[in-house]
């Protein structure tokens, strides 16, 4: 056994090089696998991963998104004033949050929680979005209210 930065560990040593590929691969399979919508944002709003879902409900490849803010990708509405507004606060306060989305280009509607991402000593590196699509929950929730779904018995 040997001891490599205060962790026992056995077996080969894996450079630590290749241990953060192998991370940021595993994260990358994690994130593209994802069914909802998911976004890793910079401390400055740049977008530093978005899913497919995110892509096809934008309508823009990725390579059109990453790097840049909402703006840049003209979608810079109330919606998503709202969501950096959420996501500048989680920032500052390291805690996650709650909020709806209704995306602009199909109208689908996702809820989403917005998370912190820290540095082991703390600094606040960028945020993690996640959204669900809660587009037929809310269609039925509508239809309910206005009575037109109801059970017989």
């Amino acid at each position: 056994m040997r001891r490599i930065e205060n962790r026992e560990i056995d077996g080969p040593i894996v450079p630590r090089e290749h241990e953060e590929r192998m991370k940021n691969a595993a994260l990358q399979a994690i994130l593209s696998s994802a069914s909802g919508i998911v976004i890793v944002q910079d401390p400055d709003g740049r977008f530093a991963h978005v899913s497919d879902t995110f892509v096809q409900e934008v309508g823009r490849p990725a390579l059109e998104i990453i790097g840049r803010i909402w703006s840049d990708i003209e979608l810079d509405n109330e919606e998503t004033a709202e969501m950096e507004a959420m996501r500048k606060n989680v920032l500052r306060s390291g805690e996650t949050a709650r909020a709806m989305l209704r995306t602009p280009r199909t109208g689908r509607c996702f809820s989403f929680f917005i998370a912190p991402l820290m540095s082991e000593d703390g600094k606040a590196l960028g945020t993690l979005s996640m959204g669900s699509d809660v587009t037929e929950q809310k269609e039925l929730e509508r239809l309910r209210e206005e009575g037109a779904c109801s059970v017989k018995q």
